[in-house]
């Protein structure tokens, strides 16, 4: 199984050479997050998902579609567990990695295809 190694969802301007690249950084616990949106990394979301007492929830519907997941049952120091699906759509998951991740969403009612272009087709199951 093998999850993208770099973060390409998030776009910067490119005048802002620091803000040019997102990587995942470990702010404590081993779990690592995405450097511009706290993201947990898909690989930790699925290994988190995995342990006893843990539970996965849908945030609410705000944009008018899935996009974000919270953990509970989950203690990092670094503020709530919570997950952006849009890291779901990096070039380079392989496709064992992106079931395992879809497999969580499916815990919560969200059913998800890749679709050409890098793109995630998402689909709400008995909502």
């Amino acid at each position: 199984m093998r999850f993208a190694p770099d973060i390409t969802c998030h776009t910067h301007e490119p005048h802002v050479p620091e803000l040019s690249a997102d990587t995942w950084i470990d702010r404590g616990g081993g779990v690592r997050r995405c450097s511009f949106c706290g993201s947990l990394s898909p690989e930790d979301l699925v290994e988190l998902a995995k342990r006893p007492g843990v539970s996965v929830e849908l945030a609410d519907m705000k944009y008018g579609f899935p996009h974000k997941l919270y953990l509970h049952g989950v203690s990092l120091s670094c503020g709530p567990a919570k997950f952006y699906l849009k890291h779901l759509v990096e070039a380079g998951h392989d496709e064992e990695a992106f079931q395992a991740a879809a497999a969580v969403l499916l815990q919560v009612g969200i059913e998800v295809q890749r679709e050409p272009l890098v793109r995630v087709k998402y689909k709400l199951l008995n909502r």
